[in-house]
């Protein structure tokens, strides 16, 4: 079953084409990965699904075109995590930043303080809730960004960028907590990157070249076809191509996609 849709999607910014007749279908449940590189078309896909820009074509979420006169409702149990941590934060604290969302989502709700202080604590953040947004770092503030994103347990998901900011352990760890919440929720996600290594993350995988989806199919048919990705201009993420050479010289039965399963079979 779909759960978000694009028919026939045309975007021009200054006379330029943006998106060209694009088609892309995510099914309920998808971890979608959108690959591509910058100024493929990425960000104003998203765009078009929130209604942000005048497009031709048809979105469709939940089953429902995107309209105006039903948009706020259709982005009710939406979360978007965007690349600028400034276009997430609108409030003064990082606990008015997590209360914010849920006050929007259950306004009849008086006492958010231990529901707040309980996610916090589950993100390691529960010592950045009396500061000002304004004194966080970039990574600090795509942090918080992500925390309101997910405060309000979202259906659908939207990852933009969302750790260009962060170290690599903190991405890692919040990561982790996503899978665990995909895991859990069954939830639909859609995240849009430039950097092949974030393909492996996901469960189906979409390429972008010049407003256009090249591919859209299975990570594993993907990831394993690596003719087809250089013929595109992709690189392998590291483990796909680790396998793939592994197996070619008779060192491994199957490929392996996952790092720690990786790390057991090489040290076995």
């Amino acid at each position: 079953m779909a759960e978000i849709q694009w028919e026939d999607i045309c975007l021009s910014y200054k006379n330029k084409m943006v998106l060209h007749h694009l088609h892309l279908t995510i099914e309920k449940g998808d971890y979608f990965v959108l690959c591509g590189k910058n100024g493929s078309g990425k960000s104003s896909l998203i765009k078009t699904m929130l209604h942000l820009v005048k497009y031709e074509g048809k979105v469709t979420i939940f089953g429902k075109e995107m309209q105006e006169e039903n948009r706020n409702s259709l982005l009710e149990d939406i979360s978007v995590v965007f690349e600028n941590p400034n276009t997430n934060l609108v409030c003064e604290t990082v606990f008015d930043e997590l209360k914010f969302p849920l006050k929007n989502k259950r306004p009849q709700k008086l006492d958010y303080h231990k529901e707040i202080e309980a996610f916090a604590k589950t993100l390691g953040i529960e010592n950045m809730l009396s500061l000002s947004t304004n004194t966080l770092s970039g990574g600090e503030k795509q942090l918080i960004s992500f925390a309101a994103a997910m405060i309000t347990k979202p259906k659908i998901l939207i990852l933009d960028e969302p750790f260009t900011m962060v170290d690599g352990i903190t991405k890692e760890k919040l990561m982790k907590y996503i899978k665990k919440y995909y895991k859990e929720t069954k939830c639909t996600i859609l995240h849009v990157t430039h950097d092949v290594e974030d393909i492996l993350y996901g469960n189906k995988v979409g390429l972008m070249q010049e407003g256009q989806i090249i591919h859209s199919l299975a990570k594993e048919e993907l990831l394993l076809d690596d003719k087809r990705m250089k013929q595109i201009g992709f690189p392998l993420p590291f483990l796909a191509d680790l396998s793939l050479k592994l197996k070619y010289y008779g060192l491994m039965d199957e490929p392996i996609l996952d790092m720690n399963k990786m790390v057991k079979y090489l040290w076995k």
